[in-house]
């Protein structure tokens, strides 16, 4: 009987300390989730991508199981296409709003590949980074709120 009350003891002590730990808004963190975004939506993963979308976003133009089965069909002529190359160059955190520069190199037709640097806008929200926007060519083109 002793040691089923410590062992409840323990799990009830294990569960406070986790609940008590505070949301990870660090860049490493962030990173991290970009990376699984990235490869996600390379793999083909479509639901792990639009699942990694802000809740602002999900409810927008995606919100309609149409409206994502035409993006997904889009993504995936885009990835079979252009094989997509996504580098995360720089990480800028201002609170809950992260800007994220990336690096995309696509392949073109004659199978050469063009790169260039755009911008993904992220957000801290119901305790983790979700992406907002991306491929701005400059971040002074995201919402302010």
């Amino acid at each position: 009987m002793r040691i089923l009350t410590n062992v409840i003891s323990l799990l009830i002590l294990t569960g406070s300390v986790l609940a008590a730990t505070p949301p990870d808004m660090s860049e490493d963190h962030l990173r991290e989730r970009i990376d699984k975004f990235h490869r996600a939506f390379k793999r083909g993963q479509f639901d792990v991508v639009i699942e990694m979308y802000s809740s602002k976003l999900r409810g927008g133009s995606i919100a309609s199981p149409q409206e994502r089965e035409k993006l997904k069909t889009e993504w995936q002529i885009f990835i079979k296409q252009e094989k997509p190359i996504f580098t995360i160059k720089s990480v800028d955190i201002r609170g809950s709003r992260a800007i994220v520069k990336v690096n995309t190199s696509i392949r073109l037709p004659d199978e050469s590949r063009e790169s260039g640097d755009t911008y993904d806008l992220w957000i801290f929200e119901n305790g983790n980074w979700y992406f907002r926007e991306g491929s701005r060519t400059s971040p002074e083109y995201f919402p302010k709120d």
